[in-house]
């Protein structure tokens, strides 16, 4: 479980299991965008499941952020994952011309491993601020 808490801002979280198998040509052939469509089609297995699950969970994490849901399209915008390891943070988000909302919102888009699983948030904010990790597995025992 994850919650994610912020002030005066939009937030998003998804957490997912790369564990769990999926069929990622059609998945991503259907609801991603062309550019990540792409990216992804051009690397093989592992590498190609972990960027999936990346992307993936920064999409549900956005459109969640937005209010909108996915009805937003998940085609509209992409992540710009040029770097295999790119940093955890700062991951740069991009709109396509049927992108309905502002283009011009500043977002900030995180992702990282949690116990093994692919977590991702998306924050709408002119402020960059720290992300705060706070375990609290203890509380469910």
């Amino acid at each position: 479980m994850v919650i994610a808490v912020c002030v005066n801002d939009q937030i998003g979280c998804d957490i997912e299991s790369p564990e769990r198998r999926v069929s990622i040509e059609p998945i991503t052939r259907r609801y991603f965008s062309e550019q990540e469509h792409s990216m992804l089609m051009a690397k093989q297995g592992e590498s190609q499941k972990q960027a999936f699950f990346k992307i993936w969970t920064l999409k549900e994490a956005f459109v969640k952020a937005t209010g909108i849901g996915i009805s937003l399209g998940l085609d509209s915008f992409y992540f710009i994952l040029d770097q295999p390891q790119q940093a955890s943070q700062n991951i740069k988000v991009a709109f396509n011309a049927h992108y309905p909302l502002d283009t011009e919102q500043a977002w900030h888009c995180y992702h990282d491993s949690l116990h093994s699983q692919a977590l991702s948030l998306c924050r709408a904010s002119d402020s960059k601020q720290k992300i705060n990790y706070l375990e609290a597995s203890h509380l469910f025992q």
